[in-house]
């Protein structure tokens, strides 16, 4: 009789601080974006060592300063990930520190674990890689190609390490490691979609987010020039797609963005600090396309 196959069970540890500073330092991403970006590395992080690596993540915890993020604990908590809060200290990531003690505590504690997970790859995990080893404990690093440090890589070996690709929204296979090369995106510039065709047609929930969007411009834009982000993505957003997490709504958003339907600007209050408006790109196919549709509704 065949002996049933052991579910490996495992700790997922995450430094957020590292991941969001990396997507604007490197990948030059605004803010706004590489929050909702982290968003979506976790969870495509979850899947791939779900169904890739075969292992369930039973313990799931992310670091930072929280105050900075106030919008992000609650979409961890929908995806069963606990946060550890760490004070911020200028000029230093201190969410490397709790993490690995965390992932040490763990490691010495839990011998249900078979893998520890990190979603993070700079030089100061080195010493608690070395000692998961010493132990004889699986690890394995998550992080961007540019951020993953090289002695790490040299520790761990090819096949604990994966690069994480923040413009393609993937996670790059073993078996793909070499092609990363040919398929790496150009650094601080975004692929342009220019006008989406029948082929590249926008899903349903783009269209809303669209409609929603021409609405607000109907109402405020044509007052006073741009419609603020945040009052739109709070409001007008939240009942279009209220089925839709608030983070979810913003990629959606930042989705129509990418694809040049919408353009993105910064404006100051008069205090001096910053705020999103948009504007519509009237000239655009799926704008065209969402108005014609609204006024048909109406």
């Amino acid at each position: 009789m065949e002996k049933k196959k052991k579910n490996k069970f495992g700790a997922l540890l995450i430094d957020f601080d590292n991941i969001y500073v990396s997507l604007i330092s490197d990948y030059k991403y605004s803010q706004s974006d590489a929050q909702i970006k982290v968003i979506s590395i976790i969870d495509n992080t979850i899947e791939h060592i779900e169904e890739e690596l075969g292992v369930s993540p039973i313990i799931r915890g992310s670091f930072a300063d929280w105050s900075m993020y106030p919008d992000i604990p609650n979409e961890l908590y929908t995806m069963g990930v606990q946060i550890s809060h760490v004070k911020a200290m200028r000029g230093k990531n201190s969410a490397d520190i709790e993490l690995s003690l965390t992932l040490l505590e763990i490691m010495l504690t839990r011998d249900d674990i078979d893998v520890l997970l990190v979603v993070a790859g700079d030089r100061d995990y080195l010493p608690v890689a070395r000692r998961v080893h010493e132990r004889g404990k699986e690890i394995i690093f998550y992080s961007f190609k540019r951020a993953l440090s090289g002695d790490l890589k040299k520790l761990v070996g090819k096949q604990s390490y994966y690069y994480i690709e923040p413009h393609k929204n993937t996670i790059v296979s073993k078996k793909d490691k070499k092609k990363s090369k040919k398929t790496k995106s150009i650094v601080g510039k975004k692929k342009s979609k220019g006008k989406v065709s029948a082929k590249n047609s926008l899903s349903k929930n783009q269209m809303k987010a669209l409609q929603a969007a021409i609405e607000a411009d109907r109402e405020y834009g044509q007052k006073f020039g741009n419609v603020k982000l945040s009052g739109f993505v709070k409001d007008m957003l939240e009942k279009t797609l209220p089925q839709k997490s608030h983070m979810e709504r913003k990629e959606i958003f930042s989705t129509l963005v990418e694809v040049d339907a919408i353009e993105l600007d910064t404006e100051y209050y008069p205090w001096g600090a910053p705020f999103f408006v948009f504007k519509l790109n009237k000239k655009h196919d799926a704008v065209k396309k969402a108005v014609k549709d609204l006024d048909k509704k109406k």
